[in-house]
């Protein structure tokens, strides 16, 4: 009876945990010896597992090269006219002509009127002087310092104060009128040939040295009740006031005298302004970067110098593709300009040392095997912000750096293997 407890008991199935594994490695043989081959019907492949891929990182700690650059402007497109000090060593004037002027008998007065958008530093008074020479002393198409002409002594009038950072960012501030001689009105109906202009300039009693931004006729300027206002004017009146003309200028533009040492690809610092404009290049090697990497995300981070941006005054910069090649130890010409796409925008404000970018779809065409020939970094608005500011370089302690994150395509090797 004992005996065939026995032999029931070794049939019975395996309870324990050591014989329920035994058990299952005996059917994960017999299911990985089974093919399809073996079982035509019943056979069902399972899923097949994708290569594990992980993103890889390529930080760049400095660019291979960069510099400043300061190309010509020409600002007879300009909106605004910038007059005033940038610092010590840079000084904007503007000049301005009306040559469409209407008949002159019974005017009595006339004066200037103008109208300031926020500029930057202290405010300023302006003076106003007649240009010397004929209306071929200058134009708004090659207006520069280095051709600057010659003036008249004496100011039409007293100065007019300008204020300048205390305007709000998108206001305007009238600057009092500034009277003309109505016999220098006359002189130019009369002799339109000999029509040279007025210059616009900081008086030499002015208490600061900021600069402002007078709107140009380029601008389009209106007043609180929405009504469109002529900038720079010239108003023309009897002697009651009510018969006024108002005679847009006809071309303005404004001029740097910038005593400032030319930049080199050895300078610490490059200023990217917007009076007088300055811009900076940089280029990373992207050697390491497999050509056909996919690139998830481009990372530029820009390291700003302390006290450059204010609270105030808000910094935008903007990429651009450089198109052509370049190299520190020459002047960048100033057709390099990039392309006409902006790769991205930053924007900073008193809190910020550094600008970060994305600049992923750049970076993603250099990875592709397009020449790889920089940035460009500029202001976004050239003639909003006439101080700027200033980045380190890969000259300083802190440097440019950009950081990669991409991904590499399967290996054909793994796909074969499946």
């Amino acid at each position: 009876m004992k005996r065939k407890e026995s032999l029931l008991n070794r049939t019975r199935p395996l309870r324990s945990p050591a014989g329920a594994l035994l058990a299952a490695g005996l059917l994960l043989i017999l299911f990985a010896g089974c093919t399809e081959e073996d079982n035509p019907v019943g056979f069902t492949e399972g899923p097949r597992g994708e290569n594990p891929v992980v993103p890889e990182t390529l930080t760049v700690a400095a660019p291979s090269a960069d510099r400043e650059s300061r190309p010509p402007r020409t600002t007879g497109t300009s909106l605004s006219l910038l007059v005033g000090f940038v610092d010590e060593e840079v000084r904007s004037n503007a000049l301005l002509r009306f040559a469409s002027l209407p008949d002159t008998t019974g005017i009595r007065y006339a004066w200037l009127q103008l109208y300031a958008r926020r500029g930057q530093g202290e405010a300023i008074r302006i003076s106003v002087r007649r240009v010397r020479g004929d209306a071929d002393a200058w134009s708004a198409g090659d207006a520069a310092w280095e051709t600057r002409p010659a003036l008249f002594e004496e100011p039409l009038d007293s100065p007019r104060p300008v204020r300048t950072g205390a305007i709000e960012p998108d206001g305007l501030d009238t600057i009092p009128r500034i009277g003309i001689p109505i016999s220098l009105v006359r002189f130019w109906k009369e002799n339109p040939d000999s029509n040279a202009g007025l210059e616009i300039s900081v008086s030499s009693d002015s208490p600061g040295e900021g600069i402002a931004r007078i709107s140009s006729h380029n601008d389009i300027v209106y007043d609180a009740g929405g009504a469109a206002l002529r900038s720079p004017a010239l108003f023309l009146a009897d002697s009651t006031n009510t018969d006024v003309s108002v005679v847009e200028a006809t071309e303005d533009a404004y001029i740097f005298e910038d005593l400032r040492p030319p930049p080199t690809g050895s300078d610490s610092l490059a200023a990217v302004s917007g009076g007088p404009p300055s811009r900076y290049h940089l280029r990373f090697d992207l050697d390491p970067l497999p050509r056909d990497a996919s690139i998830l995300r481009a990372t530029l981070t820009l390291p700003l110098s302390a006290g450059q941006v204010s609270e105030d005054d808000p910094v935008r910069l903007s990429f651009y593709e450089t198109g052509e090649e370049w190299s520190e130890e020459v002047p960048i010409d100033s057709l390099i300009t990039g392309t006409a796409a902006v790769y991205a925008q930053t924007y900073s404000d008193s809190a910020s040392t550094a600008f970060e970018a994305e600049l992923g779809a750049l970076v993603q065409l250099w990875a592709a095997g397009r020449e790889n020939h920089g940035l460009t970094v500029r202001l976004s608005d050239e003639t909003a912000a006439p101080i700027g500011i200033e980045l380190f370089t890969r000259e300083a302690a802190r440097t440019p750096s950009l950081r990669v994150l991409y991904l590499t395509p399967i290996d054909d090797r793994w796909e074969e293997a499946r």
